[in-house]
């Protein structure tokens, strides 16, 4: 929930003080941010989970050390192109990705040695992790407050990230593999299921940060801030995904270790949990959402309060 929380933070601090044009430009960096760690999720941590979760020690650590080379590399490739692209491109669309590439690398590893603390069923350590983060940004708010630019927000976001880093790895200690052997460790252990999952999540989050960039043209930065404030407040997916899905994979994969059938039984609970908790956030949502979107995000996302259905 930390997770969110910063996340949710981050898109309602630059909707107070920078409106939705401001929002906006931000929507277009944190998209991008979201697109690499979509594909991150399928092609690293995902697999490296499923596969080590029933591991002895040993070899589980060797496996999950690997997948930190892996995240590190391809995230230093993935900031190096998003920051050439910030700057070819220009304009706001420009400015967002630049705004979020010097912090894309220690925001994924953070991401993913979290996951690695669930696999290592050590839950109260993820979760301090994202707590430190989200205090980081809690107390960056009064440089916030003062500067109101866009980078400042984006920084104390930022470095949030990287101060959770530090408290997960002090949690459980990982020093990257080299670089070589990781990656051939990666190739023969997580690339099987990391491929699918990654073709499902190239088309998803294709079409996603598509969509974004079209829009940011079609209606302008405003008008994405405004979809912006609204998905941030009326998505009860991205509150609770985390919550499900970092301690629920290493589970599942035990599970399914042990029986088949008492993972799949395991599977429909936690899908009826989460059912459970979309459904009675949407009819909360449906009565109180025009009210909380514009006292929460300013009198200026008051003609954005009819996305509230489509949400």
């Amino acid at each position: 929930m930390f997770s969110s929380a910063t996340n949710f933070g981050l898109t309602l601090l630059c909707g107070r003080l920078l409106g939705p044009s401001g929002l906006g430009i931000v929507a277009v960096g944190f998209g991008a941010y979201q697109f690499v760690a979509g594909l991150q999720r399928a092609l690293v941590m995902h697999p490296v989970v499923a596969d080590a979760a029933p591991l002895r020690g040993g070899e589980r650590r060797w496996l999950a050390e690997s997948g930190l080379t892996v995240v590190a590399c391809s995230g230093g490739v993935a900031t190096l192109a998003m920051a050439a692209a910030g700057l070819a491109i220009g304009g706001n669309v420009g400015r967002g990705l630049l705004l979020f590439s010097p912090w894309l690398v220690v925001a994924l590893l953070q991401e993913y040695w979290k996951a690695i603390l669930f696999q290592e069923r050590r839950g109260a350590a993820a979760a301090l992790s994202d707590a430190v983060r989200f205090s980081v940004m809690a107390l960056s708010l009064p440089l916030i407050l003062v500067w109101e630019h866009d980078y400042v927000i984006v920084s104390a976001w930022g470095l949030g990230a990287g101060v959770g880093l530090a408290a997960a790895l002090l949690s459980v200690p990982g020093r990257p593999q080299k670089v070589q052997a990781a990656f051939m460790i990666w190739r023969d252990r997580a690339w099987g299921l990391g491929r699918w999952l990654a073709a499902r999540e190239t088309i998803y989050q294709v079409f996603m940060y598509a969509t974004v960039l079209i829009l940011a043209l079609v209606l302008g930065t405003e008008g994405l801030g405004g979809l912006r404030s609204a998905e941030a407040l009326f998505s009860p997916f991205s509150l609770v995904a985390a919550a499900l899905v970092l301690p629920s994979l290493p589970a599942l994969s035990r599970a399914a270790a042990v029986s088949h059938h008492n993972a799949v039984a395991l599977a429909f609970r936690i899908c009826a949990v989460a059912v459970a908790f979309g459904l009675a956030y949407m009819v909360i949502m449906a009565f109180i959402g025009p009210w909380l979107l514009t006292h929460l995000f300013g009198s200026a996302f008051s003609p954005f309060s009819n996305l509230v259905w489509p949400m």
